[in-house]
Formats: structure tokens, sequence, C-alpha cells
């Protein structure tokens, strides 16, 4: 067995600890050469990182600058990669995720743009902010559109085109008094009050078209101010014809015969158009010259064998007269261009019950009984459609450069 004493650790001998104490500690000149060498290693590091440093702050501004000429030039992929280039090299540059931002717009891509737009922030010009929204519009994304549109008028509160885009969104998703909060800013600026009156009728006719009571007499306070203060049309946004169809489809609509067929009248001077002429029909009828009517009704099909309406028109004044097979022979057409309208279907059934057929009869009232939940008022429903794609179309007109 092992003595404990052979466990201890050895002790250095004398002639070991002489050694050392002779040697002494480490000479003053020693440490320096150390630091020196340290203070090298750093410096040339430190000289490397500032190189790089500045290398990168050159090629990052060279990048921008020829990102920036091929923007001006047009050629909006090249411009798109020296913009991503650059970013890759200054993340949080700005200016070159506009660039990036407005290039990606161009090429049609508004989903990838949005990052960068987000990214450029502060730098966003009105310009820039209208080509990004209305690329949205372009791409079905109407909410984000609207977000941006207020954003736009955080920033600009009295920008016009803002407000009658947002206004469009809005008629286009029903939400009607927002529309209308639009439509009171835009008359409370004088050069813009054209503009404001007329989206103030356009909702209310929509409005009108939907069963609320007083919507059409708003409607055509409005444009009766519309033609007071813009007489030959030249500041009011819609397109004329359509103008003039929702004014004389009010006034039908609120007895206003007289007044509705001078209007008709004034349009079609100025243009001949389908729609204006098959609503003429409709106000000889109210008036009971049917001759008349079908003569509108009739150019109406001549100038647009497509518009539904005035088949439909032409098919019940052939039931009116006890025509049946000139009325199966007029709304079956009617049926072919107007397919899930429960007017013509019902009008198509009562004129084969006139024929005698009673089983076809039948069979297109049940399809008017599957119909009726989805479409309460059929002749009136292609018109809150035409009134909100006028607004929407004319005011998605891409910004200019």
């Amino acid at each position: 067995m092992k003595s404990p004493q052979n466990d201890r650790p050895s002790l250095p001998s004398l002639s070991e600890q002489n050694s050392h104490l002779a040697a002494g500690p480490t000479p003053p000149r020693s440490r320096g050469r150390v630091w020196r060498r340290v203070g090298i290693v750093v410096l040339l590091g430190l000289s490397g990182w500032l190189a790089w440093a500045a290398w990168t702050e050159v090629r990052a501004e060279a990048l921008l600058r020829q990102a920036e000429a091929a923007y001006k030039r047009g050629n909006w992929p090249a411009a798109l990669r020296n913009a991503q280039d650059q970013i890759k090299l200054r993340p949080r540059n700005a200016r070159g995720a506009l660039l990036a931002a407005l290039c990606l717009t161009r090429l049609s891509k508004p989903e990838e743009a949005e990052p960068y737009y987000r990214k450029a922030g502060p730098l966003l010009e009105l310009d820039d902010q209208h080509r990004r929204a209305f690329a949205l519009i372009q791409a079905q994304r109407a909410d984000d559109a609207a977000s941006v549109y207020g954003q736009i008028l955080r920033r600009w509160p009295n920008d016009v085109m803002a407000m009658r885009r947002l206004a469009a969104i809005h008629i286009s998703r029903n939400r009607w008094d927002h529309a209308l909060k639009l439509a009171e800013r835009l008359m409370q600026i004088p050069s813009a009050e054209v503009t404001g009156q007329t989206l103030k009728g356009a909702v209310f006719h929509n409005l009108g078209v939907m069963g609320i009571v007083g919507a059409f007499s708003e409607a055509i306070d409005a444009d009766h101010r519309v033609l007071q203060l813009d007489p030959d049309l030249r500041e009011m946004p819609l397109p004329g014809g359509l103008f003039w169809y929702q004014f004389s489809y009010d006034l039908l609509r609120e007895g206003k015969t007289a007044e509705a067929r001078a209007t008709l009248d004034r349009a079609l001077a100025q243009n001949e158009d389908a729609a204006l002429i098959d609503l003429l029909g409709q106000v000889y009828m109210k008036e009971g010259d049917l001759e008349r009517a079908e003569q509108c009704w009739r150019r109406a099909v001549e100038l647009d064998h497509s518009r539904g309406d005035p088949w439909l028109n032409l098919g019940k004044l052939a039931l009116r007269r006890q025509q049946p097979q000139e009325a199966i022979r007029l709304l079956t057409r009617a049926t072919e261009l107007l397919p899930e309208s429960i007017d013509t279907l019902y009008n198509l059934s009562q004129a084969y019950r006139l024929a005698g057929n009673h089983a076809e009869a039948n069979r297109l009232q049940q399809r008017v009984q599957r119909l009726r939940p989805v479409e309460a008022m059929p002749q009136e429903a292609s018109a809150v459609s035409r009134a909100d794609a006028s607004i929407q179309g004319n005011s998605s007109r891409a910004p200019k450069d």
C-alpha cells in the first residue's frame, strides 16, 4: 500500500527555483513589442474595414445612379436590377427602395413593390403614391388601394384625384356613407364642386335603384347643380352618355316624363346612343305613345344588337298587343342576352302561356322562382352596375408621368 505522501505534487527542486529567480520578470521592452504587434493588427483590420466601407459607399452610389439613368430611359428591368443590387449593399437606403418600388409598379408587379414602398416611406411624393394606388386597383386589390388613398389624403387633404378614386372604391363596396362624405368634401373645393355634385348624383342614383325613398329626388337636385355649373359638361368626370342616362332615368322614375324626354333629346342631339334611345322609348311608353316607343327600341337594336333591354321592351310591347309568337321570338333573344333577368324570364313565360304552351311556361316560372331571392329588381339591377362601372372606369385613368 502506497504512502499518502506519494500522492502529493512534487515541488520544484532547489536548482529549478534558483534558475527561475535568475531569469526574473519579462523585460518592459518585450512587452512593448507585443503591444506594437497588436496595434498593427488592429490598424490593419480597421483600415481594411474602412476601405471596404468606402468601396461599398462608392459602389452603392454608382449603382443608384445607373438605376436612375435606366429608369429615365424607360428600361425598368435594368433599373430594377441595379436598385436591388444597391439595396443589398445599403439595405436601409430609402432612395433605392423607392426606385425598386417604382420599377416593380411599372412592370405590373404591385405585390412585390409594396415592401419597397413601405421602406421608402418619407420619400414618397404625391405622384408616387398615385401610381402605387392605381397599380393596386389594376391588380384587383381595391382595399389596399383605398389604404394608400387614405395616406394621400392625410398628407394632401385636398387632393381631388385621391378623393374621386377613393369614392369609386367605396361605391364598388356599397359604402354609400363614405362616398357621400367624400362628395361633400369635394363640393367644398370650388374647383371640384362639379366633381362632388356628380359623385353625389351617382351615389343617390344607386340608392334610388336600390329602393331608397327620396334618393332619386336627391340625385336630380345634384345633377341640376352640375348642369348649372358646367352646362357643356366639360368638367363633369363621368362619360357624357352615362351622365345623361342616369339623370334621365331618375327623372323618369320620379314621374317627370316631359323633362326626361327633353333631357334625352338634348343628349341624343350630341350623340346617337343605344342606351339613351332605349330609355327614350321607355319615356314614350310611359306617355302612351306606343308607336314612337317601338321606333326607339328598334333603332336601339340596330345600333347595338348585344343590348338586351330593347329586345325585352319590344317583347313586352308584343305581349301587350296580344302577339304571342312575336313576343316569344323577341323575348327569347332577350333571354339569351340577359339570362339571369327575372323580368325577361317572367315575360317569356307569359308569352308561352298566351301561346298555349303551359309546360314551357311552367318551366320558365320555376326558373323565376329560383332567381327571385337573388335579383329583387331585375330591370333596374343593371343600372347599379353601370353607375359603379362608370365612376370606376373614369377614375382609373393611369397617372401621367
